[in-house]
């Protein structure tokens, strides 16, 4: 029964959530999918969410990865609507004067279009279970990109609004421009946040038990507490050379105390650290163009030189209810 199991997962699937999570159900299934159907479908989810998976070195030991769900499809269709008004935005600039319509309407129509995508982006990274949706908004907020657009796009507004410009001046086309390069940009970015595969390192502790404070502070880190104890919050972090943060928190789940280890990227998104930098991701040009890369091959080398073993003096054996269910075998025909 679905939300049988701690954070609305099914039992057995609190590590590595529900392979079918990452295959598409057959177009032409319309119906339940029979035993055999969901079978593969689980064999071909498991093969494709392990596909870019990397072992952490040695000092890792004991800590589980905490898979993340994919949104990169639910974000498609937004994209796909936000694309239309971008389309009706320009018919109605260029046809507004012979049809009396407000130029303001296609204007609206454009502007409407990188909203939508900047809402979905908001709301599918509100239901993450490692990314914070305000650090995403607001990084992506002061981001140099967005300011300028939407400074011009501001400007725009009040010189048509004050100007009383007539609807046939083509200066009227900006609002057009102007949403087409913020769509291009919010787009890219959510899109980059969303793609690679995401998720957390969590290891059982016992509570009462101190950290290794003065150990992880000799070795870089910033402690984020005034105490040396576990806490239900960011607890360290340690910056890697301008790409990004690793971030040290507590967490208690069904009564269960962990320590998780998160990468958070600097454009505000948190990533599995320990993926393949092969994995490819969506629209690399315009990720380039808008300065979005990342150098994941020197995170990697960053964070295996990251000792992290001082971690576990306080580990506690793994939950049973943490164990995952074993894929149920594929009976050959």
């Amino acid at each position: 029964m679905a939300g049988a199991g701690p954070m609305g997962r099914q039992k057995g699937q609190f590590l590595d959530g529900d392979p079918t999570w990452w295959t598409a159900k057959p177009a032409k299934n319309e119906g339940e999918d029979s035993e055999r159907e969901r079978i593969e479908r689980m064999h071909k989810g498991y093969a494709i969410r392990s596909a870019y998976d990397l072992d952490p070195p040695s000092s890792w030991k004991g800590w589980k990865r905490q898979r993340e769900r994919p949104v990169l499809t639910r974000f498609l269709f937004p994209v796909a609507w936000s694309i239309m008004f971008l389309a009706l935005g320009l018919l109605f600039t260029i046809f507004d004067e012979n049809r009396g319509w407000s130029p303001w309407i296609g204007a609206a129509f454009s502007l409407s279009a990188p909203f939508l995508v900047f809402l979905t982006a908001f709301f599918l990274t509100s239901g993450s279970l490692v990314s914070n949706s305000t650090t995403f908004v607001w990084k992506s907020f002061t981001d140099y990109w967005n300011i300028g657009i939407t400074s011009f796009m501001l400007m725009s507004i009040w010189w048509c609004w004050d100007s009383k410009l007539d609807p046939s001046d083509p200066f009227w086309f900006i609002f057009f421009f102007l949403s087409l390069g913020s769509w291009l940009w919010w787009t890219a970015r959510a899109s980059q946040a969303l793609a690679a595969a995401s998720g957390r390192w969590l290891l059982p502790v016992d509570r009462q038990t101190p950290l290794s404070r003065e150990i992880l502070e000799k070795a870089g880190w910033t402690w984020l507490q005034h105490h040396s104890m576990w806490a239900p919050a960011e607890i360290g972090e340690l910056r890697l050379g301008g790409q990004g943060r690793l971030i040290l928190s507590g967490i208690s789940i069904e009564g269960t105390d962990f320590l998780s280890l998160v990468w958070q990227m600097p454009h505000g998104w948190d990533w599995d650290p320990w993926q393949d930098p092969a994995q490819p991701l969506p629209m690399e040009g315009l990720v380039s163009l808008f300065s979005l890369t990342i150098d994941r091959e020197s995170v990697l080398m960053a964070l295996r030189s990251v000792d992290i073993s001082s971690l576990s003096q306080g580990r506690n054996k793994w939950p049973e209810w943490c164990k995952p269910k074993p894929l149920p075998l594929l009976e050959e025909e």
